[in-house]
């Protein structure tokens, strides 16, 4: 019997490595699709070109590139840098040219290697070795480039502007071969300057926006990169609390003596990072540029006997439908820096760069918060009950009170639903929390708003649940990760800055085709509270991914479903706001709440500009961040005078422990009482030049020295401010230390 057995086991165990020896045999047999024979023929003859009245665009066979050429100054903007450009054949050093001269450049998981991360430029591996095609359709170069190492094709269509260059990628027209590709950079170097060239910088934005100085030859090598729009709270988080900004504006650009370049992600931009590279160790080069992630991931943690690694899980499948394009804008002259880069962006999304008389612009702003959920218990069995810290009759009698200094506040109300501050049932539970009032009240704070000329927004969280209810489940009406799992976020912990896992469940991110169904409902269900203005804070500025449906892969999408919930609410006659808002909620919100005053403060960026209000100031009601939040509350107001924006401070009426130890950050100092003589001296001693500027936009900002700063508004007004401890004499008068100077 045993031996029965044993002749039975052998017999099974050569048919199954039979059958294993076949199965990779079949493998090996099995051949790559022939990719490059799908690659156009044809290749464009030297100065082939395309031009309007100001531009021409033509093909540089020395480079194999398109050059973008000013007729009338004869200055030359291409993928390539000008000094690369200018340098002859036999005086360039090749592995230079191989970084410096590449159109794009692409990451891909090199299956072969455990899905490690490779990069290839196109230099070396496409143009060098005439693996590409180039043709002209109207006013179009098309470009196929075919990468040999990653056996794929990316075409490349460079469109002549009126007033610069489109690059741009059809993702759907992209060929891949076995690797996967993870993201494609365009024009990695056309917003580049060789560093330590005089009067140079590049503008990266930043939160408000930083400049990164190149006049260094020795400056410190460095790298940076960050989603636009902020990182995909689809993704799991680090367990960290970090001093990251969004990129809120799809924008970048480079300064290089009277030479400028803006720019603009005009397509793609919820797929893109902006990355820069500082004093680059192989070319020396300094540059900025828009990376299109073609794939999601999310982050899965292996963990083995003694320690833990996170790899990357990728999506299968690639973003479709979607168009990946930059539009490059030549600047020259006066405007060849970022007041000029500003301007011109503020034209190309608004038309005009006139100021807006129909603005109502406040000198100071108010943002009320509720209350939270306090943690009780009775008999020991724990239960959560709503703290209220601020009422709606508070509300109102704080307002009596301030109309005395006769300015008329943007008033935003913030965690005033069933459970506050909280994330628990979607949208608040899409009611307001019967601790802070009755509809009554709330109906007499409106009518007192609306009969003073306030503009009041009730905010509501559509983004995020905690819990089922109202309609949506915890668990069936999460987002998916790339990785297939539930989009989860935490709080973070004030004092240890890591998730706070034992005071606070995770929350989800609601799925993506649920949120128009949610601010339907939401609608309907407010209209018995007679609220006039909504807002949705979380919702402007945080972007995300959903995997339950393609459309909704690596953040695309976001931007049209926001304007499209926003719509709703205008078109049904509501006043709607942001906070610290992404482009596209920005320019859909009547009111911006907390635009940003700083950059991520990376070491990489030498000074910060506020190039986020050059932008819409003049265009929407803006207001500052909470200045009353922390400490250098003087500080925090002139840099409100220097970028123009509204003094917002964030307010309850009874401050309490449970605030101090809650996860929610900002509401240090804010009870009213400690409040009331500050809101009312800087009102008071700044309504004037509030008055004077409201409507009015920037015409020029400059940095004097790192501690003083000029703005000057479209009707001639002009403010410096000085954030040092020394008195700075100017053509205008002295300014004093930690002060300000008007000149009307």
């Amino acid at each position: 019997m045993k031996n029965n057995l044993f002749k039975i086991l052998a017999f099974v165990m050569v048919i199954v490595m039979a059958l294993s020896l076949t199965a990779c045999g079949t493998v090996e047999e099995e051949e790559a699709p022939d990719i490059k024979a799908e690659l156009s023929a044809g290749k464009l003859s030297d100065g082939t070109a395309i031009e309007n009245d100001t531009y021409k665009m033509y093909w540089d066979s020395a480079v194999n590139s398109v050059i973008l050429l000013n007729k009338e100054t004869g200055v030359k903007w291409s993928t390539v840098p000008a000094e690369q450009l200018n340098t002859p054949a036999d005086q360039k050093v090749r592995p230079v040219s191989n970084w410096v001269e590449s159109a794009i450049m692409v990451y891909y998981h090199d299956k072969s290697f455990g899905e490690r991360v490779e990069d290839l430029r196109s230099t070396l591996k496409c143009t060098n070795k005439g693996s590409f095609s180039a043709k002209i359709e109207k006013n179009v170069i098309k470009v196929e480039y075919y990468m040999e190492d990653l056996n794929a094709i990316i075409p490349v269509d460079y469109t002549l502007l009126d007033d610069g260059i489109r690059v741009s990628i059809d993702a759907n027209k992209i060929i891949e071969g076995q690797n996967p590709i993870y993201t494609i950079s365009l024009a990695p170097f056309f917003c580049s300057v060789k560093t330590g060239l005089e009067d140079s910088y590049l503008f990266y934005p930043s939160g408000s926006g930083a400049i990164i100085n190149t006049n260094d030859a020795n400056a410190t090598h460095g790298e940076y990169s960050a989603e636009v729009y902020g990182t995909d709270a689809a993704r799991k988080t680090k367990d960290e609390q970090t001093n990251q900004k969004n990129v809120y504006l799809p924008v970048f650009g480079a300064k290089k003596g009277n030479e400028a370049a803006l720019a603009v992600i005009s397509s793609g931009a919820e797929q893109a990072s902006v990355s820069l590279v500082v004093n680059h160790p192989n070319h020396k080069y300094s540059s900025v540029w828009a990376e299109f992630m073609v794939r999601g991931y999310d982050y899965n943690e292996v963990r083995g006997n003694i320690t833990s690694s996170e790899t990357s899980i990728f999506s299968e499948e690639m973003v479709k439908d979607t168009a990946f394009a930059v539009d490059f804008y030549p600047l020259s002259g006066e405007q060849a820096n970022y007041s000029g880069m500003a301007k011109l962006y503020q034209k190309k999304l608004f038309g005009d760069n006139e100021a807006n008389e129909k603005l109502t612009e406040s000198a100071y702003s108010l943002k009320f918060f509720g209350g939270l959920m306090e943690q009780k218990n009775f008999l020991g069995f724990p239960y959560d009950k709503l703290h209220a810290s601020t009422t709606f009759n508070d509300v109102s009698k704080i307002l009596k009170e301030l109309s005395s200094s006769g300015v008329k506040p943007n008033v935003q109300l913030v965690g005033f639903g069933q459970s506050g501050l909280d994330v628990q049932k979607v949208a608040g539970g899409m009611k307001l929390g019967k601790a802070f009032g009755s509809k009554a009240d709330l109906s007499a704070l409106t009518n007192y708003c609306n009969d003073n000329g306030i503009d009041s927004f009730v905010d509501f969280n559509i983004s995020q649940l905690g819990e089922s209810g109202a309609g949506y489940s915890y668990t069936f009406d999460a987002a998916k990760t790339a990785n297939s799992r539930s989009a989860l976020q935490y709080y973070i912990s004030k004092s240890v800055q890591t998730h706070d896992t034992l005071n606070y469940d995770a929350f989800k991110m609601l799925r993506r085709d649920k949120l128009q169904n949610v601010s339907d409902k939401l609608l309907k269900k407010i209209d018995k509270y007679n609220i006039a203005g909504v807002s949705f804070g979380v919702l402007s500025d945080t972007a995300y991914s959903d995997y339950t449906n393609e459309e909704h892969y690596v953040k695309r999408n976001m931007a049209a479903d926001v304007t499209a919930i926003y719509k709703t609410y205008k078109d049904s006659g509501k006043k709607v706001a942001a906070n610290g808002a992404n482009l596209y909620a920005a320019l859909a919100a009547d009111c911006i709440f907390e635009t940003p005053h700083s950059s991520a403060e990376s070491d990489l960026f030498d000074y910060d500009v506020p190039f986020y209000q050059m932008v819409f100031k003049g265009k929407k009601e803006i207001t500052s961040e909470t200045i009353n939040a922390g400490e250098m509350l003087d500080k925090k107001a002139l840099q409100c005078l220097e970028n123009g924006t509204s003094m917002l401070y964030v307010l309850c009426n009874e401050y309490s422990s449970i605030i101090t130890y809650s996860p929610f950050k900002g509401l240090y100092g804010a009870q009213y009482s400690g409040n009331k003589d500050v809101i009312l001296k800087y009102a008071n001693e700044y309504k004037s030049f509030y008055n004077d500027i409201s409507g009015q936009t920037i015409e020029n900002h400059t940095v004097l020295t790192k501690d003083v700063r000029v703005t000057t508004y479209s009707n001639g007004i002009k403010v410096y401010v000085n954030y040092s401890n020394s008195d700075y004499k100017t053509a205008d008068g002295v300014v004093t230390a930690g002060g300000s100077l008007i000149v009307k």
